[in-house]
């Protein structure tokens, strides 16, 4: 072991590029301590070890409210990586269960049409029922054996599967 000129502490020469190329890289080895070292950002004063650390908590995330919030207990966080490792480390959940639970958190209810009353549990069938079903009596007849189906999607894949048919200028009508 010999001592590292660059970090002031004993190191292998071959971690240390300075040793292990003193000539050649004194100017990059130079370059590279003024990367990493200590970063102080001006607005909060948080510290960090590398200057493209800091550069990116200036431009994403200083001044800035948190993006994301706990569904569990409200905690404001602000990466998503950080939620994940929150809910966790804190919660105990590391199934991965959250992200459904949040979704059926938002979108379960009860939703009703307002022009023909019919209710859905879900946001999401509310929304397909007003742009698809409601007020149209229209029907999609099969050409094959005369069953008629409710969209169009449904006829082109009873059109595949029931009858192995790939013609898309009828599915595509």
């Amino acid at each position: 072991r010999r001592i590292c000129r660059c970090v002031n502490r004993f190191t292998n020469a071959l971690t240390c590029r300075l040793l292990f190329f003193p000539d050649s890289t004194q100017y990059n080895m130079t370059d590279y301590y003024k990367r990493l070292g200590r970063h102080f950002c001006s607005k909060c004063g948080k510290e960090y070890k590398w200057m493209q650390s800091l550069v990116r908590h200036e431009r994403e995330e200083c001044g800035k409210d948190p993006q994301y919030s706990c569904y569990i207990c409200g905690a404001k966080i602000r990466h998503k990586w950080v939620l994940k490792k929150h809910i966790v480390n804190v919660h105990g959940n590391d199934d991965g269960s959250y992200r459904l639970q949040n979704y059926h958190r938002r979108y379960r209810g009860k939703y009703t049409c307002d022009a023909c009353g019919k209710e859905y549990t879900w946001k999401p069938s509310l929304t397909r029922h007003k742009r698809e079903d409601c007020g149209k009596k229209q029907y999609y007849p099969c050409p094959v054996c005369n069953a008629t189906l409710r969209r169009s999607r449904q006829l082109k894949l009873h059109l595949i599967h029931v009858h192995n048919w790939n013609k898309p200028e009828y599915i595509m009508q």
